[in-house]
């Protein structure tokens, strides 16, 4: 018997009757092989009715307790028919996934991962929503291909706000559309743009300003030649 588990008295699925330890009750007490796991709370004694529930591919109607008819999986017979379930055809499915903005774009309405990207479930594994409309409306992905935003809108799932391009281009597009973490937004920044502008005034040594700053001598360096901090100027 598994744990956590007791014998519940259940009423009839049809019919009076009496159950198995003859106290007159209509009604019969689970065999071992219809022990479910309910809560040790709930009194030896609780009466629960059946609910049945018709299998999606064969049609046969099935009875469980209610917390068990509540599972998805406990709509079908066994594990036969769930592998013959009906499947919805994936493109209906991405459809009603998206809804048509003013701007043209197609928002994403289900899940979505941390920077706003889709999330969809394509050949039983998750994969970007907008990668997932390339391969449907424009044609198979290889993983090195990389799906780009004309709109600049994560969400959108439009093919026609797409194009393919390569990790160069990625990057490329990311500055053109200025949204490259900059100075102070990365978090594993040690400095302000206030510090910054401080630095590049300063007339002290090198190594001086590193060690007021807590910083390595590269980075003073990088900083007055402009290769890192471009976008803070000096007043």
């Amino acid at each position: 018997m598994p744990r956590n588990c007791t014998r519940i008295t259940c009423s009839a699925l049809s019919g009076p009757g009496t159950d198995k330890t003859g106290n007159g009750q209509q009604g019969y007490s689970l065999t071992t092989d219809e022990l479910q796991c309910i809560p040790p709370s709930m009194p030896r004694n609780y009466r629960i009715n059946f609910v049945e529930v018709k299998c999606p591919t064969c049609g046969t109607v099935n009875s469980w307790p209610p917390f068990n008819a509540k599972v998805r999986n406990r709509s079908f017979c066994n594990r036969g028919c769930y592998r013959k379930r009906p499947m919805e055809p994936v493109g209906e499915k991405f459809r009603r996934s998206f809804t048509e903005a003013p701007s043209g774009c197609w928002e994403w309405t289900e899940g979505k991962e941390e920077h706003g990207y889709g999330r969809f479930c394509f050949n039983g594994c998750q994969k970007l929503a907008h990668r997932v409309s390339w391969s449907l409306h424009r044609g198979v992905l290889s993983d090195e291909d990389f799906v780009l935003h004309h709109c600049d809108n994560p969400g959108c799932v439009n093919p026609d706000h797409l194009f393919l391009g390569t990790q160069e281009d990625n990057m490329k597009d990311m500055a053109a559309k200025n949204r490259a973490c900059k100075g102070m937004e990365k978090r594993n920044s040690k400095l302000s743009d206030s510090q910054v502008v401080e630095i590049l005034k300063s007339t002290d040594r090198v190594c001086a300003i590193a060690k007021q700053f807590g910083v390595s001598y590269s980075i003073i360096s990088e900083i007055r030649s402009r290769k890192r901090w471009r976008h803070v100027t000096v007043p």
